[in-house]
């Protein structure tokens, strides 16, 4: 017989499954009972220890988890079945919901099946077919865009000229969002979204930072882009055409591109707002459009495993290895990758096992599966050719950037840390966000129980505003709730999770796993130098964990960013960048 606070628990453990929505609710509940129920079994102890005494774990598996393993071996069936949307349609609605502009979904045969308010409001949506919102030559281009669309992934960007006095000039961008195939009737879709990029100053200011334009350059820009002639820039600046010419060709010169077919291809990218996996272009995007995307590639490994891995920036740049956070941040924001570019780095970022469309390692735990995911880095640095790198460890990566460097270390120059330094005392997690806190735990006692919390949370971030999943997970942080009010990053964190975890939350908990691991003696053996770039008001992580990595770590530096919080990497970008730009100088003091 179950005394009351299993049976609480499996209560709860099916409340995560068929109430999702319900998340907050969820880790309230857990909070208590988990904390309760593992801390009678193994001790408060055993409870806040870096890693838990095998023998009281093994105890706890065959008491608790003996009488529960049943119910969580169901809820997870049920969870599987389910999945993340309930039907077809809610997927569809949530993604029209998540564009930034004007969208609408339509078929095969160019009849439209959905459009969001965006649309309906601004593009006058009462049609049934697209050839009743574009003219004939928009539908000529629009046609070959979507015949042209290869792989379930892949997107195009069409830009569409209009009457540039009436300053209507839009692009669309266009990806596939399901096809059919002989065991799935669905009907093939397709997700248009539409952006006016003629003269929107926020995209003009953007691309103006990004490629260090002075202000005559990029207003040429934005009106090349537009379909003006230099004869009617000339003319409408009240400047020589000899001038225009000259600034046409610093603006061809700071942002790479061959022509102007290539520019205005590069403003459309800024203006539609990709959304993933749409921002992970396929391999064969030609032109500088790679500037603004992160190129999804796969790489099949000795053992036959699939690594896959992203490349931004400059695609013959220097190369920086990118190790992500958990179970996203592999990908900068846009402006970011472009300025890369500029600055010459090239980015790349594999994907860890379980992670995207990585194959898994489900045997592996630990300092195993640390040692392994090492092994891979170096394997897949070999096949393409790159014998020592800068590494960029964001957050969670900066673990496995530790242990890298140590186990190859003549193939490191120099390791840049973003939010966090691989450093634990079994003292902090008492100080961990009530969610972080119970996932700690789960982790390491419960790890098929940490999995249906995951999933949970993936769900609810699906059924409500991202923006508010988010803001609940940081709400401690003011400089972190600033950041979630730009549209971008909430995307790029949102999207991260649902496509990091596409394989599942199997990834996700055992990379968790590995930030209980103290490797500050590690870093102290390193001839590298670390370069540690923290926000001051970091709710999950707080910089005293970085300070007191520096304090052990003679040969590490502390940039600490005022104003910035757990979401750096994204809030501010620049200084990221300037890190792996500088850190390359820094040597360690005698």
């Amino acid at each position: 017989m179950l005394d009351s606070g299993k049976q609480k628990l499996i209560a709860t453990i099916y409340s995560a499954t068929l109430s999702p929505q319900g998340f907050e609710e969820l880790v309230d509940d857990l909070s208590s009972e988990v904390v309760d129920l593992v801390s009678d079994i193994v001790g408060f102890t055993d409870l806040n220890n870096d890693l838990p005494d095998e023998s009281a774990v093994y105890f706890f598996d065959q008491t608790v988890l003996k009488e529960i393993a049943g119910h969580v071996r169901n809820a997870s069936l049920i969870q599987a079945r389910i999945g993340h949307y309930d039907r077809d349609e809610e997927r569809i609605e949530f993604l029209l919901g998540s564009v930034p502009n004007p969208a609408i979904v339509f078929d095969a045969r160019e009849r439209i099946v959905r459009a969001n308010e965006l649309a309906r409001r601004q593009r006058h949506v009462a049609a049934d077919t697209l050839p009743d919102l574009f003219d004939d030559e928009q539908m000529v281009e629009i046609r070959k865009a979507v015949s042209g669309l290869v792989g379930d992934s892949a997107f195009a960007s069409v830009p569409l000229f209009s009457d540039l006095d009436k300053n209507e000039n839009i692009c669309v961008l266009i990806k596939r969002l399901q096809r059919p195939d002989q065991d799935d009737p669905r009907p093939e879709l397709f997700l248009l979204s539409v952006a006016d990029f003629g003269f929107d100053e926020t995209v003009r200011s953007l691309f103006k930072a990004t490629y260090d334009l002075t202000e005559a350059e990029a207003a040429v820009a934005t009106l090349l882009a537009s379909g003006a002639r230099p004869e009617e820039i000339a003319e409408r600046r009240a400047v020589s055409l000899g001038t225009v010419r000259t600034q046409i060709k610093a603006v061809k010169q700071k942002t790479k591109v061959r022509d102007l077919p290539h520019l205005v291809r590069l403003l459309c990218g800024y203006s539609a707002g990709l959304l993933i996996p749409g921002r992970f272009a396929p391999d064969d995007t030609d032109g500088p459009a790679d500037n603004l995307t992160a190129q999804a590639r796969d790489m099949t490994l000795g053992d036959g495993r699939r690594l896959q891995y992203f490349v931004q920036g400059d695609p013959s740049g220097r190369p920086v290895l990118l190790l992500h956070n958990i179970p996203y941040g592999a990908i900068l924001p846009r402006a970011a990758i472009a300025r890369a570019a500029a600055r010459g780095l090239r980015i790349i970022a594999p994907l860890r096992p379980g992670i995207g469309d990585s194959d898994p390692l489900p045997d592996l735990r630990r300092e195993a599966l640390l040692d392994r995911v090492v092994g891979d880095t170096a394997e897949f640095l070999d096949r393409l050719g790159i014998d020592k790198v800068q590494v960029l460890g964001n957050t969670g990566g900066c673990t496995y950037a530790v242990r890298f460097a140590r186990t190859f270390p003549e193939r490191v120059s120099d390791i840049v840390m973003v939010s966090r330094a691989p450093i634990w005392k079994s003292e902090w997690q008492a100080g961990l966000p009530k969610l972080q806190r119970l996932l700690a735990i789960l982790v390491k006692f419960m790890p098929s129980m940490a999995n249906l919390v995951i999933w949970s949370a993936l769900s609810y971030l699906n059924r409500t505003d991202p923006a508010k999943f988010l803001r609940e997970s940081v709400k401690g942080s003011k400089s972190d709730l600033r950041a979630l009010e730009v549209p971008e990053i909430v995307s790029m964190i949102a999207d991260g999770f649902r496509f990091g975890l596409r394989q599942g939350p199997d990834g996700f908990s055992k990379d968790w796993e590995l930030m209980g691991l103290d490797l500050t003696a590690e870093a102290r053996t390193l001839p590298h130098p670390i370069h540690i770039v923290h926000g001051d008001d970091d709710p999950v992580i707080p910089v005293e964990q970085s300070m007191t990595f520096v304090e052990n770590v003679p040969h590490a530096r502390l940039d600490v960013v005022r104003n910035a919080g757990n979401f750096l990497f994204y809030s501010h970008w620049p200084l990221v960048l300037d890190a792996l730009l500088d850190a390359r100088l820094y040597r360690p003091s005698a």
